[in-house]
C-alpha cells in the first residue's frame, strides 16, 4: 500500500507546484511589462540627453571657432588621380561579378530616388536626423574633409557650415556640375587621391551602399592623415545576415541595399581598420548611430 501511495503523493505534490507556478505567471508578466516600460522610458531619457549633449557640443564648437584667428594655411587643391569611374567599375566587376551586377542596378534605383532631393534622402536639409549628425560632426571638422557618397545635392546638410574649398566629395551617381566643392565621380573602393590627403573622411548613410567593405575601409584609412577621423552615420537592422559579396546566391535585402548591418557586424567589420573613439545613438523614427573612428596603423608590407 505504501508503495502505491508514494507515487500518488508525488503526483499531487507536482500538481501543487504546478498550480503555484501557474499562479505566479500573471505577476511575472506584469513585472516583465513594467520592466519593459521602464527600459523604454530610460532609453527615451538617454536619447533626450544625447540630443542635448550634441546640441551643446555644436554650440560650443561654433563659439570656439568664432574666437580663433583666421586660418591662413595654404590649402592647394588636390586634383583626383588614379582610375576613372569606368575603370573602377571594371575592376569591381572583375572581383565580384555576381554581386556587381545587382549593385549596379541598385545604383540606378538610388540615383532615381534622389530626384528632386526628397526629404527621405538623409543628407538633404530638413531631414529629421540629419541635423543631429551635423551637430555630431561639426566639432571634428578641420583641414580637408572628404565626403564619401556625398549624393547629388549641392552641399550635404552636415557640411553646410564648412569652407567649400576644403570639402571634397566622391559619388558614382553625381557629377561635378552638381557641386560647388571639389568633386570626383568615383567609388569608395578606389579613392583617387594620394595617401594622407584628408584630415576627416565622412560617410553619411553611405557605407552600406558600397560593394566591397574591406577595400573601402582600406582606402579610407590610406587617405586619412595619421590621427585623422572617420565619421560614420549608419543605421542597423536586427537579424540582418552577414554580408558576403562573393556569395553566388547574394540578393538585395531591399529596394535600395545589397546588405544591411547589425551593430555587431558593423563594428566587427570596422575594427581591423579603425578604433572607436566615440559613438552615440539618436532615435528619430528609427535608431541612428554616429561614430567617430581613428585609423589603426597600416600593416607594413
Amino acid at each position: 500500500m505504501r508503495k502505491l501511495l508514494a507515487p500518488i503523493r508525488r503526483i499531487f505534490g507536482a500538481w501543487e507546484e504546478f498550480k503555484r507556478l501557474s499562479s505566479a505567471i500573471p505577476d511575472l508578466l506584469t513585472n516583465t511589462e513594467r520592466l519593459r516600460r521602464h527600459i523604454d522610458s530610460e532609453q527615451q531619457r538617454n536619447d533626450q540627453i544625447t540630443k542635448h549633449m550634441l546640441a551643446m557640443a555644436y554650440i560650443l564648437a561654433r563659439k570656439a571657432a568664432r574666437h580663433q584667428p583666421p586660418d591662413t594655411t595654404p590649402w592647394p587643391r588636390l586634383p583626383p588621380v588614379g582610375l576613372a569611374l569606368d575603370e573602377a567599375f571594371a575592376d569591381l566587376e572583375k572581383r565580384v561579378p555576381g554581386a556587381y551586377a545587382q549593385w549596379r542596378e541598385l545604383l540606378t534605383v538610388n540615383s532615381n530616388a534622389y530626384e528632386g532631393f526628397p526629404l527621405h534622402s538623409c543628407s538633404v536639409p530638413g531631414h529629421p536626423s540629419g541635423s543631429y549628425f551635423q551637430k555630431f560632426a561639426y566639432p571634428y571638422l578641420q583641414g580637408r574633409v572628404l565626403d564619401i557618397g556625398c549624393g547629388p545635392q549641392p552641399v550635404p546638410l552636415y557640411l553646410l557650415d564648412y569652407p567649400l574649398d576644403l570639402i571634397y566629395g566622391i559619388d558614382p551617381i553625381s557629377s561635378p556640375d552638381c557641386h560647388p566643392f571639389n568633386f570626383a565621380n568615383g567609388v569608395g573602393e578606389h579613392l583617387p587621391w594620394p595617401d594622407h590627403s584628408f584630415d576627416v573622411v565622412i560617410s553619411g548613410t553611405s557605407i552600406d551602399h558600397v560593394l566591397l567593405l574591406d577595400r573601402t575601409y582600406s582606402e579610407i584609412r590610406r587617405v586619412l592623415i595619421p590621427g585623422g577621423h572617420f565619421l560614420v552615420w549608419v543605421t542597423f537592422m536586427a537579424e540582418a545576415p552577414p554580408y558576403d559579396p562573393t556569395d553566388p546566391d547574394i540578393r538585395p535585402v531591399d529596394a535600395y541595399h545589397l546588405f544591411h548591418f547589425t551593430r555587431e557586424t558593423f563594428e566587427s567589420s570596422i575594427l581591423p581598420y579603425f578604433k572607436i573613439e566615440s559613438s552615440c545613438r539618436v532615435q528619430v523614427e528609427i535608431d541612428h548611430y554616429f561614430y567617430a573612428l581613428k585609423p589603426r596603423e597600416q600593416p607594413t608590407t
